[in-house]
């Protein structure tokens, strides 16, 4: 049984075939269909294809001025990189604690972690599921930016709106566990043509569009290759496809699984799930679990702030986000998975609880 298979056809390798066909394998037209069909399936203003979704949050963060002196409020539940990109941008991340139901960011934990030295907040939509950003731009002062982590959240929707409508930027990523690949890869989206002008210079070594390559200034290689973007023009072109199946797997397990507790969608939003996550009773090891299954689990997430580099930035409790993190156990989830491995995974949980309880 494995946790996560991309769903990859013919399509992507004759798609991959023809890139290199055309000898054009650095950053060309792949990437540029690619971006234009982000835009036409989501409705996206612009979209700047990157090398990871890493690097997009960083350029956001870098095209936007946050730096040295600033703080950014995160969340302490998500991939270590959220906050990383904080760090390397000099500024100073500051935690706030999340909703016990969304596991996300609320507009009340994150006004309360407000301050005057506040130049960003990065809102993450944790396993697909949108965050309440909207609320949250509500209550933030106009100089604060949003900086969407919808690394996770591709498709889903808030407030009737694609994920990121309402941040300065958004950033997804297509790691071959997300609901597309390409293999590696991310893009950034917004409505600001200004912000995605900037981001692509600063993505490609300074150079803005239309510019020769001996027209430079400050920037980094942060493109996406035209053998990546063959692979993600393919994977959108497949895009509902590649959801039913995800669909079909989701409803396999939450058949199964639906007496655990789990994260729940705020009314009137929608998501394509990004993993399967269940909550264990506190009793129950979870890294013993997950080291000592016959099953692929994975223990998704840690408390970030307890991490040895990130711990000297909070002083205050966080009981959720600890509470959540302890709980918290990713099930295998993909187009793949079968009744019967579910059944054996239903069986196995069972007995884990009954060994507990």
């Amino acid at each position: 049984m494995q946790f996560s298979v991309p769903n990859l056809s013919a399509k992507e390798a004759e798609n991959l075939q023809k890139a290199v066909a055309a000898n054009q394998l650095a950053s060309g037209p792949f990437v540029t269909e690619f971006e234009e069909r982000i835009k036409e399936k989501f409705g996206y203003l612009h979209a700047v294809a990157m090398n990871s979704g890493t690097s997009a949050l960083m350029l956001a963060l870098e095209a936007l001025g946050v730096g040295e002196g600033d703080e950014v409020i995160v969340s302490p539940y998500t991939m270590v990189a959220s906050v990383n990109v904080v760090l390397a941008r000099g500024a100073t991340p500051v935690f706030a604690d999340i909703d016990r139901e969304t596991y996300n960011l609320t507009p009340s934990t994150v006004a309360g972690a407000l301050t005057y030295k506040t130049a960003a907040v990065i809102p993450v939509d944790i396993f697909g599921v949108p965050c309440d950003v909207k609320g949250i731009r509500q209550i933030l002062p106009k100089r604060v930016a949003i900086v969407q982590d919808a690394c996770e959240a591709l498709g889903s929707t808030h407030d009737g709106k694609p994920v990121g409508f309402y941040a300065d930027a958004a950033v997804f990523s297509f790691f071959p566990n997300k609901q597309i690949t390409t293999g590696d890869g991310g893009v950034l989206v917004t409505a600001d043509p200004v912000l995605a002008s900037q981001t692509r210079a600063l993505s490609r070594h300074g150079v803005l569009a239309g510019a020769s390559m001996y027209e430079q200034s400050y920037g980094y290689n942060y493109r996406m290759s035209d053998l990546h973007a063959a692979v993600g023009c393919a994977q959108m072109e497949r895009f509902d496809e590649i959801m039913e199946g995800k669909a079909a797997a989701y409803k396999l397990l939450d058949e199964r699984f639906k007496p655990y507790q789990r994260q729940t969608v705020l009314e009137g939003d929608t998501y394509h799930p990004f993993v399967y996550v269940i909550e264990i009773p506190e009793v129950v090891d979870k890294k013993a679990l997950c080291e000592t299954a016959p099953y692929p689990l994975k223990p998704y997430f840690v408390s970030l702030h307890h991490l040895e580099h990130l711990q000297d930035y909070t002083t205050e409790p966080l009981p959720v986000c600890e509470e959540v993190a302890r709980r918290t156990v990713a099930l295998p989830y993909h187009h793949l998975l079968t009744k019967e491995e579910v059944d054996e995974l239903w069986h196995f949980f069972k007995g884990v609880l009954q060994h507990e309880g």
